[in-house]
């Protein structure tokens, strides 16, 4: 396998688990939101510090990206003084097909972290709001069930 084979993979691999990251950060703005709206201090708290694990994981991510991409845009640049987009990521390759890939679901995630935040922003700002928010999701939630469970005892 060649260098820039290897860059691409690693490129590829760093951009997996930033979507998997960026996932779990968004999991975890609903979780804030649902803490504030039920008022559960311990369990914000808790979900507070579950994020500055996962922000410090996925900034050592980012910066692992970011030098990945720089060796690659090095080993263009000795051929291109400025590399173009399909110089580095060229579209007849499956690997750059999956990257960009990658880089869209890395977008997306960020617009709806994004959109998440500012919800959550809008909540501490207008506490007023949450009774009926909270109301909402209380009605959203299934009716719990009474569970019999029987079972056959053979002699």
């Amino acid at each position: 396998m060649s260098e820039w084979d290897a860059l691409h993979e690693q490129l590829k691999g760093t951009l997996q688990k930033e979507v998997n990251i960026m996932r779990e950060l968004l999991a975890n703005l609903h979780q804030e939101e649902l803490s504030r709206v039920f008022r559960d201090e311990g369990s914000l708290n808790q979900v507070l510090q579950q994020r500055s694990q996962i922000v410090d994981r996925l900034s050592s991510l980012r910066i692992s990206r970011i030098k990945t991409t720089e060796m690659i845009e090095q080993i263009v640049a000795t051929k291109e003084e400025h590399p173009s987009v399909d110089q580095i990521l060229p579209p007849q390759e499956e690997m750059s097909t999956e990257i960009l890939s990658l880089r869209d679901q890395l977008m997306a995630l960020t617009e709806q972290l994004n959109r998440q935040q500012s919800y959550n922003q809008y909540i501490i700002e207008h506490p007023e709001q949450l009774r009926s928010h909270q109301q909402q999701l209380e009605a959203a939630r299934p009716k719990k069930k009474a569970i019999v469970a029987t079972y056959q005892i053979k002699r």
